[in-house]
């Protein structure tokens, strides 16, 4: 299984950095005048020409403290919003409606950076390598609280019983059934479990790790309840690691999904679940919390999306997100795997507010989307339910 840290989110959450840092002169540059110290030059004879200040690495803004991961990621994300309604007041409506969803969604988020040792990094992962030595771990207030709850071990527990039942006798199970028979059969404590407590499934699992040292720092012992949940999390979701990607496995991450010209395109998505999840829960969420449907499905999906664009951008050699999304590109064999993560994300958002029936098909998604993703992408902003 390849790794999938969540490193793509601190290099989508720089790159807007650096635009700015290149385009404004000191004076009027929104970040730097909240951050001064970030861009103070140590050399004494830059210092004398103050008509431009010293271009900074973005991802050292970006990272150089939590306020400033949030504050890049969520200006990355509006411009996004402003960009698809053309800049224009004959679209400030949907603009206005756009910028609204984002900032529900980071408040949902509740981002945290988590940093990791020189042996923690991967050397797979180009942003690692060339320096930036943190994580991102969401929802970090109720992530405690869940790891604090007795009954968290015996939802993974009942997941983990199910996964070695389809693999010892091939019968059919999937996760999200699993979790809500145990949570009392209620949809939004299920989703925010399966979003929150199980967040990314890469090797690292660090939201687990974190936790872990947090508790240690605090003296829990092994035996003490948010330890033993860790544990259990820890288990569950290595197994889940070893059988991911094996073909034709009978337990999978989700339920019978059927969209609108095509029946069952769960069938369709990626395994990797926080694809999923996430911009599910962070659409349901949105939506409970008072948004309209169209901003809390598109601030989730465009949050999932924007991750892949960077990710895409760094597989073909540009640097175009947030600026531009992607030129456009082949539906071919070698970018499948990015377009079904982008479809599972495109897919959680609908299914998180129940419009899944709306959900195009991957073949019909993929093939509108490697066509023309900037046009894709603002049609998607303007959707009406």
């Amino acid at each position: 299984m390849k790794r999938n840290s969540n490193s793509a989110l601190a290099a989508t959450i720089a790159l807007f950095a650096l635009g700015i840092a290149g385009a404004l002169p000191r004076d009027s540059h929104p970040i730097a005048d909240r951050f001064p110290a970030a861009f103070e030059s140590a050399d004494p004879e830059e210092a004398k020409d103050d008509s431009w200040f010293k271009i900074p690495n973005p991802r050292e803004v970006c990272t150089s403290s939590t306020e400033m991961t949030n504050l890049c990621l969520e200006v990355s994300l509006k411009y996004r919003c402003y960009n698809y309604g053309n800049f224009s007041l004959l679209h400030l409506q949907g603009i206005r409606s756009c910028l609204g969803g984002i900032s529900k969604l980071m408040k949902v988020m509740n981002i945290v950076q988590v940093p990791i040792g020189e042996d923690e990094k991967s050397e797979d992962d180009p942003v690692e390598k060339s320096g930036l030595l943190l994580k991102q771990v969401l929802f970090q207030t109720d992530l405690e609280k869940i790891f604090n709850d007795p009954k968290t071990s015996g939802l993974f527990q009942a997941a983990q019983a199910d996964m070695q039942d389809s693999a010892r006798f091939g019968r059919e199970h999937n996760f999200w059934d699993s979790v809500y028979a145990k949570s009392g059969n209620d949809r939004q404590t299920t989703l925010k479990f399966l979003a929150e407590a199980v967040q990314d499934v890469s090797f690292g699992i660090w939201h687990i790790m974190y936790l872990g040292r947090k508790f240690e720092a605090q003296g829990l012992t092994a035996e003490s309840v948010p330890m033993k949940n860790l544990k259990t999390a820890q288990e569950f979701i290595q197994l889940y690691q070893t059988n991911i990607e094996k073909k034709d496995f009978p337990f999978t991450a989700y339920p019978a999904i059927d969209g609108k010209s095509a029946k069952r395109i769960d069938r369709d998505l990626h395994p990797y679940l926080h694809h999923f999840y996430l911009p599910a829960y962070l659409s349901s969420e949105i939506r409970r919390l008072g948004k309209t449907e169209k901003q809390a499905f598109f601030a989730a999906f465009l949050l999932n999306t924007g991750y892949e664009f960077v990710k895409h951008d760094a597989a073909v050699g540009d640097s175009r997100w947030p600026f531009h999304d992607p030129k456009p590109f082949a539906n071919s064999a070698a970018f499948q795997e990015r377009l079904r993560k982008i479809y599972t994300g495109y897919v959680g958002a609908l299914w998180g507010i129940g419009k899944e029936a709306k959900a195009k098909s991957f073949a019909e998604f993929a093939a509108d989307l490697a066509k023309d993703p900037y046009g894709s992408m603002q049609k998607y902003s303007r959707i009406d339910f």
